[in-house]
């Protein structure tokens, strides 16, 4: 396996995951906890967009994230890092040997 190559990573990223659970009131819901914290990764900011959605102006920008191989991490969590707020969007091995795994992620407005 090739080694992973943390000197890269000078950033610190959380992963959550959505979660089920049952109010108080016999009701479905979701909410978002912590999955993974601390994780070491590169992030960098990709490109932006403005759109009209729902009647509404929205600016979105999509970030490609750099992590360790192996970990556990879906599509349908999310990253926080700072004050932003990542939907993953897609979760890649883009060299196919288990040490790095690069994320398509879009924060919106």
């Amino acid at each position: 396996m090739v080694a992973t190559p943390s000197h890269l990573f000078d950033q610190t990223v959380a992963v959550t995951r959505v979660t089920d659970a049952v109010t108080t009131a016999g009701l479905p819901t979701q909410s978002w906890a912590s999955h993974l914290s601390g994780v070491a990764a590169r992030v960098q900011p990709m490109s932006g967009f403005e759109s009209v959605r729902y009647g509404r102006e929205a600016t979105s920008r999509m970030w490609r994230v750099y992590v360790t191989g192996g970990l556990d991490i879906l599509p349908t969590d999310r990253i926080t890092f700072g004050t932003h707020t990542l939907r993953i969007n897609e979760v890649s091995d883009p060299q196919s040997h288990g040490a790095l795994l690069r994320i398509i992620a879009e924060e919106a407005d």
